[in-house]
This record gives structure tokens, sequence and C-alpha cells, in this order.
């Protein structure tokens, strides 16, 4: 029976509070043995008895397997601060191979849903909570869907993890829908042909340097970019040691750095493997081979519109001069709209895998899409005598010539072919509406 009482310095204070000691069970050499336990209860002496009467009662509870102490663990972590449980959250990404802006990005993202949710401890997530303040931050800070469902993509993984943790029992935010983005399509790319990104790399190599890249330096990353179809943070991790340029030459890419968080390995070409292993000669093997600084389009930019005037300074005639001029080769953004910036090297490396035939489902690997329709429809472009030079290579059918004499539809069906095509004579039948001399030519027909 548990029991009630005060310390002697708290007796004469009014208010102060009871002390509960009840009896609690532990296991001890394989067995159950009592133990005597005292915990602060209430300044109502009848409220800090019954405390005791229950803290005994789950007290025989959990020894004879009726209590989960899962659940008690989950109802205590409910109540402690949503600090504690952030800073764990953080170490668990970090521990995953994580960046560290990637780690200081996500966290901030939920603390900035927690802040503004009123969110104090795990047992305050709610889904009101969050739905509301993602709403005020796309009413009042204009926020895009893509920022918005980044956000809403940190403050999930953040419960997810919770609940796979033991912390709380389900996700509260598992109904958090994604946000639809009503501004229209991407940023619209085209593939750059072999001609332009042959033109672009000879006249990059020899240009001078701009910030903490070289002429060469800047022609050897849009080389790699168009060779393997890595996105802007996966080349800015490359490093000489992210190449193995051996029997099967290939480029790794950390999880860190992998959009998918897991490990890449891309392989390439034996004659650019030849290549890198000349241009990577002599380089810090752990330190970051291109300094794109915060802005690699105008890098790309100014590169293209140096390499197009180079190209239509090298007509051969003041008309082929003109031409050169009203075309879309080497121009930043076409006639249609299309950019040709950083990521449209990786455009241009799925469309050349197209362009060879390569069977989908490897072209899918290769730009390590998660699904096909991506690959096919967004990435993979055509060119506009494709659907030509396609029927153009289809074997040709042997079928039997079709000329001769006679007409190739039969001698009756040729004559109601030709009945059908002669301007009819007679009139129309004033009983029931049908030409009476069309009806006989027939009859005469059969």
């Amino acid at each position: 029976m548990p029991r009630v009482w005060k310390r002697p310095s708290a007796r004469a204070v009014a208010g102060s509070r009871w002390q509960v000691t009840y009896t609690d069970y532990r296991l001890a050499a394989g067995e159950w043995v009592k133990w005597p336990r005292t915990r602060t209860g209430y300044p109502d002496k009848a409220e800090s008895l019954r405390l005791g009467f229950k803290l005994e009662l789950d007290a025989a509870r959990r020894r004879d397997g009726l209590l989960n102490d899962a659940d008690e663990r989950r109802k205590l972590n409910a109540k402690a601060p949503i600090d504690a449980a952030l800073k764990d959250f953080s170490a668990m990404l970090a521990a995953k191979g994580n960046t560290a802006r990637h780690v200081q990005e996500t966290t901030r993202d939920v603390e900035r849903i927690a802040a503004a949710a009123g969110w104090s401890t795990l047992g305050a997530i709610d889904l009101a909570g969050a739905s509301r303040v993602l709403a005020t931050l796309r009413a009042r800070d204009q926020l895009g869907a893509r920022t918005l469902n980044r956000i809403r993509a940190a403050v999930r993984c953040f419960t997810k993890w919770n609940v796979l943790a033991g912390k709380i029992a389900s996700d509260p935010l598992v109904a958090l829908c994604p946000f639809k983005d009503s501004e229209g399509a991407r940023v619209a790319r085209r593939a750059a042909s072999d001609a332009e990104l042959a033109a672009m790399l000879r006249s990059t190599a020899k240009a001078a340097p701009m910030g903490k890249m070289s002429g060469r330096l800047r022609a050897l990353l849009y080389h790699v970019a168009a060779e393997t179809g890595l996105r802007r943070r996966e080349l800015r991790s490359l490093t000489p040691s992210s190449f193995s340029l051996g029997a099967e030459p290939y480029v790794k890419i950390t999880a860190a750095y992998s959009k998918r968080r897991r490990e890449d390995i891309i392989p390439l070409r034996m004659d650019f493997a030849a290549t890198l292993r000349q241009a990577l000669r002599g380089l810090d093997p752990v330190r970051p081979i291109f300094h794109m600084g915060q802005n690699p389009a105008d890098l790309l930019r100014r590169d293209i519109k140096r390499a197009r005037d180079e190209w239509i300074k090298a007509g051969s005639s003041p008309a082929e001069r003109a031409a050169r001029i009203r075309s879309d080769f080497l121009t930043f953004i076409d006639r249609d709209g299309r950019r040709l910036d950083l990521h449209a090297l990786r455009h241009s490396f799925v469309t050349r895998l197209a362009r060879a035939n390569v069977p989908p489902k490897v072209a899918q690997k290769l730009a390590r899409h998660s699904t096909i329709t991506l690959t096919m429809n967004v990435y993979a472009h055509l060119d506009a005598g494709a659907p030509r030079d396609a029927v153009e290579s289809l074997p040709r059918i042997k079928a039997p010539a079709t000329g001769g004499r006679g007409p190739i539809l039969g001698p009756k069906r040729a004559a109601l072919g030709a009945a059908h095509h002669r301007p009819a004579l007679a009139t129309m039948d004033q009983n029931n509406g049908l030409k009476s001399g069309g009806r006989k030519r027939r009859k005469n027909l059969k």
C-alpha cells in the first residue's frame, strides 16, 4: 500500500507537495523483486495517495506482462521537449552520410514549422497546425510549391523518424498532402547537338579564365556533364578520386551528393577516360575539381555566346553569316524559349542515348530516374527529322507488283466505282425521294 508524507522542511510551508512512496518491481537474477520508490506528489494529500495507488497498479501490471514498456516510453516522450528530439534527428541525418548543409537546412525547416505552429513537445505536433503554417507561408511569404514541398518533406521525415525510433506511436502528419505546382511547367530546356557541343568545347578550351576556373577546366566541366548527365550538385562534389580510369572506367557519386541519397556508379567511354587521365594528372586527389561559384549558368551563358560569335564570324560569305545569325545554333535561349544551361547538358546526355538507339530501360538506369516516363518524355528530345528517319529505316516488305492491265479492284467493283462517281441524270422520285434513275442503274449492274 502506498504511503504519503512530507519532508520536515516542507511541513510548515503552505501548499508544499506530498511525497509518495510506493512499491515497484524489478528483475533480479531472473525474478521479480519488490523495489520501494519515492516520487513527488501533489499539494493535496488525497490526490497524492491516489497517485500512489495508480503507480503500484501499473507496477503490478508491468510485472504480470499486462503493460507494454514501449507504450510507457512513448507517453513520456510525448511530453518531452521537441528540442531534444530535433537534436537526435540531426545526429541521425549526419550519421547517414548527408552533407552538413543538408542537415542544417532540414533541421532549420522543421524548427521553422515547430516554432510557427507552437509545438513545444512531440505530443503537440498536429496536422491542423502544420497545414495552417504552410498555408500562411504560401500566402504571406509567396513561397512556391517546390519550396513548400521541401519544407513539408523535412517535417514529414522528422515525424516518420520519431515513429521508427519508438518516440511516438503514429505519424500525426501522415495526411499532410503535397502542394500542386500551379506555376505551370518547369523551365523548358533543349538538348545540344553534337556539333554545338564540339564547337562550345573548342571555344571554351582556349578562352580566358573566369573566376577560379580556367578555360580548359570549364571545357572539362561541360564535357563531363555531357558525357555523364551529372547534376550540378554532383559535379561540384567531384574530386580526382571520384574517377576510376582503369579497364572499366567509371565515376562514383557518394550518397551525400546523389539526389537519390545512395551511391551511384556511372560508366565512362574508354576514349573519354583517356581524356580524363590526361586532364586530371597532377591534381590533388581529394580536393574538388570544379569551383563553379554560385551561378554556374552565367559561366555557361558567356561561353556559349563567345562560341556562337566565333561560329558566325567563321562563315565563308555574308549570306552564310546572315543565315547563321538567324539560326538557333548555340543560342542560350532559342526561338521556342528553351534554354541551353548546365542542366540542359543532362538533357543532351539522355538525348544522345536515345539517338544511339539505347534501350529505354538502360537509358533510365544511366539517367538514374525513378520512372521511365521522366526519361523518355522530359529528357529525351527528338530531332525534327527523327520520325521520317525511323520510317525510312524499316525493312522493305516484299510484295507482288501491282501493275497490269486490269483494274486492281476487279471489273464489277470498278464499274460500281465509276457509277458512283458519274453525275446523276435522273430526277428525284416524287413518291419516295429516291433517284429512280440511279436505282435502275444499280439494278442493271447486278
